[in-house]
């Protein structure tokens, strides 16, 4: 949530272009472990007990206004496995392979290095 501002200039940039997914994985900052909504990055949520409760947060998450569309990770965690994306990661898919896989934040999620990708690929 705090480069949301960096991601959605992302977005604007490339939406003509790239269709962004954003996929909600197993909740980094559980509301029981983390009461402080401050220290959560301004989100309460809660762990996870069922597929509906993370289809929920999902939804929360895109009504705090993650731009484009907001998916959810199954319970058994494949999408995060797969891209190694806990807490989180940008990755560029092109034509079913992974072309860019960004360095796992917080610390290493970059926005600005996936615009840099883009625009050589896009050649703008």
């Amino acid at each position: 949530m705090r480069k949301l501002r960096e991601f959605s200039a992302l977005v604007a940039e490339f939406s003509h272009a790239v269709d962004f997914l954003t996929i909600y994985i197993q909740e980094a900052h559980p509301a029981e472990l983390w009461p402080n909504p401050q220290q959560s990055l301004a989100l309460s949520i809660s762990s996870h007990g069922s597929l509906q409760d993370r289809l929920s947060a999902a939804a929360t998450l895109a009504n705090a206004g993650i731009p484009g569309n907001v998916l959810a990770d199954g319970m058994e965690n494949m999408a995060s496995q797969f891209f190694g994306a806990q807490p989180v990661r940008l990755c560029v898919i092109q034509d079913g392979v992974v072309t860019f896989l960004g360095g796992m934040g917080p610390i290493m999620y970059c926005p600005h290095e996936v615009g840099k990708f883009l625009r050589d690929q896009l050649n703008c």
